[in-house]
């Protein structure tokens, strides 16, 4: 009998790195009659076929939900027939928080499959951090103004009752794994079904630092309604970067510090040692380095004072053409 996998997160368990695995991971799959058909749910309806579509699927009506079951199976035993493929898997965390919404659909699935789903569980003290820098801030989903840690934490807190929801409505059906330190999820999920996947070495997804949570946080707490990561990234996160140390005192010293001048010096002495010859005295100097960069308080001081400056002098911009597009769109309007 065809079997229908669904890995159902929890998000901020490795999700991504598993999916990531999973799509580069087909000969592997295949040898093991088992096919990965990703996050969405097209072979219902061209219509789910991506993220957009497949919030349609999730919002589906309950009356709708058994029919759309039905099709899935149909499908999945049609492409179960053409090349002897039985073990079907799909990843998608959306499942796991709808599934007061959803169960009719994986109710009906289950009398036409063999269902299971997979789960797995972060301690809260652990997940509440990352959820809230993921929902809460780099992804707003809360309408309003950003939240206090405490109030998303108190809000995002609420999906661990989805995990006693999934065992009373499925039982055995559903297997629920820790995420704690020292399990890698995508070893874990293979040794689970039987699958000998190969392990990433790099960290996918990996948490924005604190300097970047905090200008999301400014830029998406402007908006009342929900904030997707991609409006900042192209508001504010394209621009290039000045360097690649974070602090102010460090982009000082890389941009302006000189204690890398022996090594200059050293790396083109021949060159200096021919100029010299050429000049009747030493050029490189002594080679005494001397930098005379500000403290970080004195930087600080500095670059907020020239802030202030240029924020006053945009606001002003601002303002002029607030005026000129009010009055533009006035003449249209006659």
């Amino acid at each position: 009998m065809v079997e229908v996998i669904f890995h159902i997160g929890m998000g901020k368990t490795g999700t991504t790195s598993l999916q990531h695995v999973l799509r580069s991971s087909n000969d592997v799959l295949q040898s093991a009659g088992i096919r990965y058909l990703g996050m969405w749910q097209e072979l219902i309806s061209e219509q789910y076929c991506d993220y957009v579509g497949f919030q349609e699927f999730r919002q589906l009506p309950v009356d709708k939900q058994p029919a759309a079951a039905e099709r899935l199976a149909q499908q999945l035993t049609c492409l179960a027939s053409q090349d002897g493929t039985d073990r079907f898997l799909f990843s998608n965390e959306q499942y796991f928080e709808n599934i007061d919404h959803l169960h009719p659909f994986f109710d009906r699935l289950r009398q036409l499959l063999t269902v299971r789903f997979f789960l797995w569980v972060r301690p809260a003290d652990a997940w509440l951090p990352s959820a809230c820098a993921q929902w809460g801030i780099l992804h707003k989903t809360n309408y309003g103004p950003v939240q206090p840690f405490v109030d998303q934490a108190d809000r995002l807190i609420q999906q661990y009752r989805h995990v006693a929801t999934w065992k009373q409505l499925f039982g055995d059906s559903v297997t629920i794994r820790p995420f704690i330190k020292g399990v890698d999820p995508v070893s874990d999920f293979a040794e689970q079904i039987g699958l000998p996947l190969a392990i990433p070495q790099d960290r996918r997804q990996i948490r924005p630092n604190a300097t970047d949570l905090m200008l999301r946080a400014a830029f998406n707490t402007q908006f009342d309604g929900m904030v997707l990561p991609n409006a900042f990234n192209e508001a504010i996160g394209r621009h290039r970067s000045l360097t690649t140390a974070q602090g102010l005192q460090a982009k000082a010293d890389l941009l302006l510090g000189h204690s890398s001048m022996p090594q200059v010096i050293a790396k083109h002495r021949d060159l200096l040692d021919q100029a010299s010859d050429a000049a009747g005295f030493d050029v490189a100097g002594t080679v005494v380095t001397q930098d005379y960069l500000p403290t970080r308080d004195e930087l600080v001081d500095g670059l907020l004072g020239r802030a202030v400056e240029i924020i006053a002098g945009q606001a002003r911009d601002l303002a002029e053409m607030r005026d000129r597009l009010n009055a533009l769109e006035a003449r249209l309007a006659q």
